[in-house]
């Protein structure tokens, strides 16, 4: 960085006074007791030292950890987040020097955390213990299913209209889009029927009643589906509704950050006959439908009436003070008896011609998108982020995003589908043969003649038409590379 800029900035930090430093959202080592709004689906990564000799490794691991922990708050900041509670932690290991036996490995942390929006009544007896506490610590042993992300990345490629149907190809213009009717009821029942809407139902009249969708998929074998804000999947076969998933189990949490919440979908105010809602206890719900066909396997409990079938997901709860496992209701699936739920099976987009982009980037040019996009399948799915832009996926790393009729970026993800559905070729992505996931920022760095600077997980490379975002897991010399945003 230059000098002078440097300073100024230590200057400036120095003259701001503390008591104007905005306060962070609070990680919360619990679930307020109400219909809380979950308003962004998080994850920062970094490295935690964990060297053995040095007599401050115990204060460097607590800087570290902390320094993830405030990344992720300042990223629920940004939301406009009222606290986060933490979901998730997965732990990995890099070895920085096999010749060195001191000092030889780091360990990279990698959280997930729902940024939430506080409510303005709150029943403190309905409370649910998180998994991690407000240090990033284990707590009670829970396992969650609605979880995290936070990325927003963007190339000029070929020109669409500014809304365009995955499915039938039609143009969608801006007030179709914009219209949201206010839902009637959000009831589920057991003759087949979801908020108004039966199995049967046709695509065009669900878009006549719940709006223009939030993405749209052509993921499984002779489905399409319409996704309504993060977990409703409305499933269709031969233009015929045919189930209906509440789930969070498909996308992965950095895709479904793509996607605005939406009031009428995400509020979790769903009901199911009975008085069944979301967090109901299994003993509540068996009772609710002791006269009912049922059968229960593993987590999942479903109920039958005539041709139609309620599955029912649960999560668990470990009481440490009871000792006892407590299953609560988390998810959903409404469909026809026969309906058989279906993985998809994706293969890998091949790139060509990114070496020249990015040449041509470096010399100051435009670069020309043909080479590549000629050579590009059909997408497999769209997330419409408003009226004017819209995310292509290609497969589970690559994505595409259109602004204002023109191709806008190139993201490359670790995974945007869950691995429990969609099912992806084994390995990393490969942007070129220097550019792909888990490349060490010291081997690439020679490719760029630009300062080429990594702050907090990020670092960027500017040019006159082009820039490159990098996502690192770490700030040093060994840090990886796990996502890219080629942004034009």
């Amino acid at each position: 960085m230059n000098l002078r800029i440097l300073l100024l900035l230590l200057s400036s930090c120095m003259q701001m006074p503390v008591g104007h430093a905005k306060e962070l959202p609070p990680i919360l080592d619990y679930y307020p007791g109400c219909d809380y709004q979950v308003i962004g689906l998080l994850e920062e990564k970094g490295v935690v030292s964990m060297a053995q000799i040095q007599d401050y490794v115990d204060r460097e691991y607590e800087q570290d950890l902390a320094k993830i922990l405030t990344k992720l708050q300042s990223s629920a900041a940004e939301l406009g987040a009222d606290a986060l509670v933490i979901t998730d932690l997965t732990k990995s290991t890099r070895v920085k020097d096999r010749e060195l036996s001191e000092v030889n490995k780091d360990i990279v942390f990698s959280y997930s955390a729902e940024a939430i929006r506080l409510c303005k009544n709150e029943n403190k007896n309905l409370r649910r213990a998180s998994s991690y506490d407000a240090q990033g610590g284990k707590g009670h042993t829970l396992k969650l299913s609605q979880i995290k992300t936070e990325f927003d990345m963007s190339l000029v490629i070929r020109q669409k209209p500014a809304l365009q149907s995955l499915i039938d190809e039609q143009e969608i213009n801006s007030a179709q889009f914009n219209t949201k009717p206010k839902l009637q009821n959000k009831n589920i029942l057991l003759s087949g029927s979801i908020y108004g809407i039966s199995l049967g139902a046709t695509r065009q009249h669900v878009l006549e009643t719940f709006g223009y969708p939030s993405a749209e998929f052509k993921l499984f074998k002779g489905i399409e589906s319409l996704l309504y804000g993060r977990r409703h999947w409305l499933h269709f076969k031969q233009d015929k509704l045919i189930s209906v998933e509440f789930t969070d189990q498909i996308l992965s949490y950095d895709a479904l950050n793509l996607i605005e919440a939406n009031e009428e979908f995400d509020q979790f105010e769903w009901q199911i006959e009975q008085g069944i809602k979301v967090n109901s206890s299994i003993e509540n719900i068996r009772d609710a439908f002791k006269n009912r066909p049922t059968t229960a396997s593993g987590n999942l409990l479903t109920i039958t009436q005539k041709n139609v079938q309620l599955s029912l997901v649960f999560d668990t709860e470990y009481d440490p003070f009871t000792k006892e496992t407590k299953k609560y209701l988390v998810a959903f699936t409404l469909a026809y008896s026969d309906n058989k739920k279906t993985n998809a099976e994706l293969s890998n987009t091949s790139l060509v011609g990114i070496d020249d982009i990015i040449k041509a980037a470096q010399s100051g040019q435009q670069p020309t998108m043909d080479t590549l996009t000629e050579k590009l399948p059909e997408p497999i799915g769209r997330i419409f982020s408003d009226q004017h832009s819209y995310y292509d996926i290609f497969d589970n790393h690559l994505m595409l995003k259109y602004r204002n009729k023109k191709m806008a970026e190139l993201n490359m993800r670790e995974d945007i589908f869950k691995k429990s559905r969609i099912k992806s070729p084994k390995g990393p992505w490969k942007l070129s043969d220097y550019l792909y996931q888990g490349a060490v920022a010291e081997t690439f760095k020679p490719y760029f003649e630009h300062d080429f600077t990594i702050m907090l997980g990020k670092a960027n490379m500017r040019f006159p038409h082009m820039q490159i975002r990098f996502y690192m897991d770490g700030d040093d010399e060994y840090a990886g590379l796990y996502a890219i945003d080629l942004i034009f």
